[in-house]
């Protein structure tokens, strides 16, 4: 019997096929490959390769209104990878994480159902961008360069990646307010409730020098009303285009964490490489020319002591997109 995850599967594989009579169907396919390394870390699989699928896929209704969804590998609300195991069997699955409903009214935009936890850009201590908010509802309203967003839903199920089978209570709430100056400077204040009660503030800001070269900034803050205990990052990313044969453009993104330990079920829930403690990472991304094919590479270091965690990460590996959006 085909269970429903492999139906799905196929139901949106044959979108995929009705969409060569209809250009209302969209879709951007990606598919990863990497080797990941942790070392000083007493686990078996100290080594191994990782394979990952990401399908958004969604039906433009009319310029107001989308049916968008989500499909992915991955077995967590943090991770979307599968381990390739060389000497067992392997496990393949693949999951529906979101399904919703994108609204676009004038100035109003409305996500309702099992939506995303980010907007266009996921900042460093906000909630994994592969997670989920089920029964969920996203309101923003544009004035001018001013952003207002209100989130409720409930995220529960976090080793459930299925949206329609997770169920729960209510438990997730976020208000925030942004403005942007001199359309490169965004300011960000926000509340957050999730179990517990946050406060958040952040400041991006963008350089344009040279010859099509962008610097990103960001500083972020997150304070646990709660107990007062407070997190923070700064992130630098460096974007540029090269005029050459084999790399069309790179991106450098650095950052550097640090994650109270005592925000609960939230502080595990920020990024597949991220615990609790002083974190550092490094990444880069190689654009191929003309391949839709990126290459990357990731390292990271933890400065915490706990012997049930790795001290360094570090994986390589490729992208392949298949896009019409």
């Amino acid at each position: 019997m085909i269970n429903l995850t492999m139906k799905i599967f196929i139901f949106f594989s044959a979108l995929i096929v009705f969409n060569s009579f209809s250009q209302k169907l969209k879709y951007d396919l990606n598919h990863y490959m990497r080797f990941d390394t942790r070392f000083f870390k007493d686990v078996p699989d100290q080594y191994r390769f990782n394979y990952r699928q990401k399908y958004r896929v969604y039906y433009e209704f009319s310029d107001k209104l989308k049916i968008k969804s989500v499909l992915s590998t991955g077995s967590r609300f943090n991770s979307e990878w599968n381990n390739i195991n060389l000497n067992s069997k392997n496990v393949y699955n693949i999951s529906l994480r979101n399904l919703f409903a994108d609204v676009n009214i004038g100035n109003v935009r409305i996500q309702i159902g099992s939506i995303p936890t980010f907007k266009e850009y996921k900042s460093p201590l906000n909630l994994d961008k592969n997670g989920w908010i089920d029964q969920g509802l996203r309101v923003e309203y544009e004035k001018g360069q001013t952003v207002f967003e209100g989130v409720l839903g409930r995220i529960s199920s976090v080793d459930n990646p299925l949206s329609l089978s997770r169920f729960g209570k209510y438990n997730y709430a976020e208000i925030e307010v942004s403005t942007t100056f001199d359309k490169r400077l965004i300011f960000e204040l926000g509340y957050e409730h999730f179990d517990q009660n946050f406060l958040k503030a952040e400041i991006r800001n963008k350089f344009e020098f040279l010859t099509n070269h962008v610097l990103k900034t960001t500083m972020q803050g997150l304070i646990n009303v709660e107990n007062g205990s407070s997190s923070g990052a700064i992130e630098l990313q460096l974007k540029g285009k090269k005029n050459d044969n084999f790399i069309s453009s790179f991106s450098f993104l650095s950052r550097l964490i640090y994650v109270a330990t005592d925000l609960g079920a939230r502080g595990n829930l920020i990024d597949e490489f991220s615990f609790p403690g002083a974190q550092l990472e490094a990444r880069i991304d190689y654009d191929l020319k003309n391949k839709n094919t990126q290459i990357f590479m990731r390292n990271f270091y933890n400065f915490n002591n706990k012997a049930d965690e790795f001290k360094t990460r570090f994986n390589i590996g490729f992208k392949h997109n298949l896009s019409n959006i």
